[in-house]
């Protein structure tokens, strides 16, 4: 009877943990980290966030820079200076000589500039693409290794819990070899169990101490090292596959190719507007000797463009075939995205049937099979072994939930932050 109740102990032990999780904090504690809490963290720690904004607003202030008209360019000169004879460098005896000064000005019409404009414009909206993309990408992997830490918990618990039950079959085994009922083969066999127990503790400790600093690389030490609360209820996820082109189109990844596309096409817009070129138009008042009278000089420069065909008309060719490349390659991202999406929604869905017959079916056979081998064992009808394999299966079999869990956890959370929250950025 001692070795039926022992071995069951650690399934009280483990309910008491995980109840544990709902007991509110003592006056004074730091309150369980929820995983909103994690992820507002997260977002506020990310540098990439503010990498992100910051080329945004460089792109902005350079739209604005670009609708305004050049500036005047000062020009000062020396025209007809003589190097040789009686007036050799003189600026003021020879007749032809002037100095001179004036402004003069690129006259850069409206659909260029505004071309430029919108350009920077379409590279600001790029950015802010960007920015949402790694928040989305940030809350996926923050949440990973927020589930991570909580199920390798759960997992280290359960092992603890079952380091119990093992030291009772120790125990019951060196009692049951003292007064002969028990071979030296069961106290080996026993011990050998209570070994595995420790190395499977160990090894488990291990991974919630590598939970525990993947989870801190988004979130920082301090707060990784603090209890986490309950985890959120996973049974519905973000998108379905009735609605998923709908969603998609809002992914931020999908968006982010969308906008480069479109600052393709405005470079395209910029190479079109390029191709009838500026003139420029100057004054220059000119001031010779005290005996000369002065002179004022206007000017106006063009390009010809007589190779436009090889020249801009090049250049345009390529920001189109530019544009055209980006926008196929959205085309074939969103086909990825697209099969991607409904192969976690698939997954996730399988998994929930899976958890669900894991707690109607293969937990509870499992916990049967160790009260059975149990009950033959104290009967003397059983053997010891069959006891350990019996504990050694519900062990594996609860192992083999968590992960299933972890792994439903994950692909829920990639799922749901599929599209970054806003409630989420700082």
């Amino acid at each position: 009877m001692r070795i039926f109740f022992l071995l069951h102990a650690w399934r009280v032990v483990a309910a008491c943990s995980l109840m544990s999780t709902l007991v509110p904090p003592a006056l004074g504690q730091v309150d369980p980290l929820t995983l909103d809490e994690a992820l507002r963290l997260a977002a506020e720690r990310s540098r990439q966030l503010v990498a992100d904004g910051a080329a945004a607003t460089s792109a902005r202030e350079l739209a604005v820079g670009a609708e305004t008209r050049p500036d005047f360019v000062l020009t000062m000169g020396v025209e007809n200076l003589p190097i040789e004879g009686p007036h050799d460098f003189s600026l003021t005896k020879d007749f032809m000589t002037m100095t001179s000064v004036g402004i003069e000005r690129e006259l850069v019409g409206d659909a260029k500039r505004s071309a430029e404009a919108t350009r920077y414009t379409r590279e600001a909206e790029a950015a802010e693409a960007a920015r949402s993309l790694a928040l989305a990408m940030l809350q996926q992997q923050t949440a990973a290794a927020w589930f991570d830490r909580l199920y390798t918990n759960r997992a280290s618990e359960l092992l603890a819990a079952q380091r119990a039950s093992a030291d009772a079959i120790v125990t019951a085994a060196e009692v049951a070899y003292g007064n002969g009922s028990g071979t030296q083969s069961d106290v080996l066999a026993a011990h050998e169990a209570a070994a595995r127990s420790d190395d499977a503790i160990a090894g488990m400790q291990r991974e919630v101490a590598l939970a525990r600093a993947r989870l801190a690389r988004w979130i920082g030490d301090d707060a990784a090292l603090r209890a986490l609360a309950p985890p959120p209820q996973t049974h519905e996820v973000a998108v379905h596959h009735g609605n998923l082109d709908e969603q998609l189109a809002q992914h931020p990844d999908l968006l982010l190719m969308r906008k480069r596309e479109e600052v393709a096409m405005a470079e395209a817009e910029m190479a079109r507007a390029a191709r009838r070129p500026s003139w420029t138009v100057g004054v220059a008042y000119q001031e010779r000797g005290s005996a000369y009278d002065d002179m004022m000089s206007i000017n106006a420069s063009r390009p010809l463009g007589w190779r436009r065909s090889q020249r801009q008309d090049r250049v345009l060719a390529s920001s189109l075939a530019a544009a055209a490349q980006a926008r196929a390659e959205r085309e074939e991202e969103t086909r990825a995205h697209l099969l991607e999406a409904h192969s976690l929604i698939e997954t996730w869905t399988s998994n929930r049937a899976r958890l669900e017959r894991f707690a109607t079916t293969l937990v509870p056979l499992s916990e049967q099979r160790v009260v059975a081998a149990t009950a033959a064992y104290r009967a003397g009808s059983g053997a010891l072994s069959e006891v350990l394999d019996a504990r050694t299966s519900v062990i594996g079999t609860a192992l083999e939930q968590l992960t299933l869990e972890t792994e439903t956890a994950k692909i829920w959370a990639e799922l749901q932050y599929l599209i970054p929250h806003a409630a989420s950025t700082p």
